[in-house]
């Protein structure tokens, strides 16, 4: 499993290096991989995978702007933030839980969640 912490997740660079450190075993028990960005490719397309979905408000909040991801470069982004099956923008996958029926997303889930955007 992959998780790309948000703020929720006490191991986000929002929290403090010694509660990070407090909570990091646990979290790599759980998970295989954690990265606050991931980069996925099909053929030419180029997929961000982030917990925030890309800004969309050049006025938003400071902490906003610090941890979005800018939705230019990429074909499509692959968020949880939102907590809702909510489209926010078109090349966006929510993958939250609560959004799929309190389902984890599999890979081979997300190929044809991506091949839809």
């Amino acid at each position: 499993m992959i998780l790309t912490p948000g703020n929720h997740d006490q191991i986000h660079p929002k929290f403090q290096p010694a509660v990070q450190m407090e909570w990091m075993g646990a979290y790599q028990n759980v998970f295989d991989l954690i990265s606050l960005n991931l980069q996925i490719k099909q053929g030419k397309k180029a997929y961000l995978v982030n917990h925030y979905p890309a800004l969309m408000d050049r006025t938003a909040s400071k902490n906003a702007v610090r941890w979005a991801p800018h939705a230019n470069r990429w074909t499509g982004i692959v968020h949880g933030h939102t907590h809702s099956s909510v489209t926010l923008m078109p090349g966006h996958v929510n993958v939250a839980p609560e959004a799929h029926d309190l389902q984890i997303i599999h890979s081979s889930t997300l190929w044809d969640l991506l091949d839809q955007v």
